[in-house]
């Protein structure tokens, strides 16, 4: 890691003392990280993040002084920490289809001819991703790879078919 990161930096000299600041500050780093994350992996990914923005900004970060110096490089791994933190909880909320309003149960006790019948109700884009979510089983990531879409934009349309269809279940065609 540290050898990517330095090569960011244009002055051989600079790289060394790069290299310094990296041995130097690191645990301090990852146990800054590790205390916000309270997880290895996101920590190491926190220092990572961490020294790609000091390598980044490594102009500024050399004139400082050394007391400043540790007060920046440890704001810089609070503020990846949080990042990463932040990014891993998006990650595991869009891992997980919201079914908030239309669970698989909704459908569990709808008669098969009735149920056939609503689905032939539906657009074609609507039967197409509630075929590759409940027939072929695929998942968030999965669906949008073949709808070439996001994974995040394959499960608010999933989302969406399973509630228009529940409202063709319910009598009424919601054609959103």
């Amino acid at each position: 890691m540290i050898v990517v990161t330095a090569a960011l930096i244009d002055d051989d000299s600079d790289r060394e003392q790069f290299r310094r600041l990296f041995k130097k500050y690191k645990s301090r780093v990852y146990a800054a990280a590790y205390r916000l994350l309270s997880n290895e992996a996101l920590a190491e990914e926190a220092v990572q993040e961490t020294f790609l923005c000091l390598a980044k900004n490594y102009s500024i970060v050399k004139r400082l002084e050394e007391r400043q110096l540790e007060s920046y490089i440890i704001i810089c791994a609070r503020t990846a920490a949080l990042g990463t933190y932040r990014k891993e909880k998006r990650h595991l909320q869009s891992e997980r289809l919201d079914d908030s309003e239309v669970t698989d149960e909704s459908f569990s006790c709808v008669d098969k001819a009735e149920l056939r019948a609503a689905i032939a109700s539906l657009g074609s884009a609507d039967r197409q991703v509630l075929y590759l979510y409940y027939v072929l089983g695929l998942d968030g990531k999965q669906l949008g790879s073949t709808l070439g879409i996001s994974a995040s934009a394959a499960r608010k349309r999933a989302q969406y078919a399973r509630t228009r269809l529940k409202s063709a279940l319910e009598g009424g065609n919601d054609d959103e």
